[in-house]
């Protein structure tokens, strides 16, 4: 009887140690958050599909700095409004008025969406304007 409780106790201890080795070798081997979106940058096929990534990834970057995240954003707007993707520069105004909010500066936070707010409503009246507007 008490070599079967033995057993049962290796056996316990060797199937949480191989849980436990399998668990940490899947979480080391996962990219972090910015990594991952920066590379979704570098190997976009074309202008749009990489300014989108940039503006999440600009995002993302403006929680853990916020100059050099509001700085890719602003580059962002301004290259996707020169090459007329103006609801993409809307979307990057939105998620300056995001970063903005989310550290804290709030009365910039709702100057920035007024702007964003003209930049929706010059928009084509169709779903994406309204969302935007609501956002």
């Amino acid at each position: 009887m008490m070599l079967n409780k033995s057993i049962r106790y290796v056996f316990r201890c060797l199937a949480c140690s191989v849980l436990f080795i399998v668990a940490g070798k899947t979480l080391l081997a996962q990219k972090p958050l910015l990594d991952s979106l920066y590379t979704l940058v570098t190997k976009a096929k074309n202008d749009s599909v990489r300014l989108m990534y940039q503006r999440q990834y600009a995002l993302a970057l403006a929680r853990k700095d916020l100059a050099k995240g509001m700085q890719l954003l602003t580059e962002g707007q301004q290259e996707a409004a020169t090459k007329g993707l103006l609801m993409l520069a809307a979307d990057y105004s939105l998620n300056k008025g995001i970063a903005l909010y989310e550290n804290g500066d709030y009365i910039q936070s709702i100057a920035n969406d007024e702007l964003t707010e003209k930049m929706y409503l010059q928009l084509p009246d169709d779903g994406r304007r309204v969302w935007g507007l609501a956002a």
